[in-house]
């Protein structure tokens, strides 16, 4: 797995790393290529993206939910 871009001077979140770490199947999840039919598309990977589309889960199951995130989930500002 690619390591994530970090700025100069800023460590990553230690969590990630551990996350990461643990991980038997880590790899770099592919480009999204095509079209993708959803009924919920969530932009972004952070707090309150991945809260919105469990809530959404848990209030329907049915429900067809799509996270769209440029980085690794959980690696914006909520993740530091």
């Amino acid at each position: 797995m690619a390591e994530p871009t970090v700025a100069p001077g800023v460590a990553p979140p230690w969590w990630l790393e551990e996350a990461l770490a643990a991980e038997t199947t880590a790899g770099v999840a592919p480009s999204l290529s095509g079209e993708v039919e959803a009924d919920v598309a969530v932009i972004g990977g952070g707090y309150t993206g991945l809260w919105t589309a469990l809530a959404l889960r848990e209030r329907d199951s049915s429900l067809r939910v799509t996270i769209l995130e440029k980085e690794l989930v959980g690696w914006g500002p909520s993740g530091r």
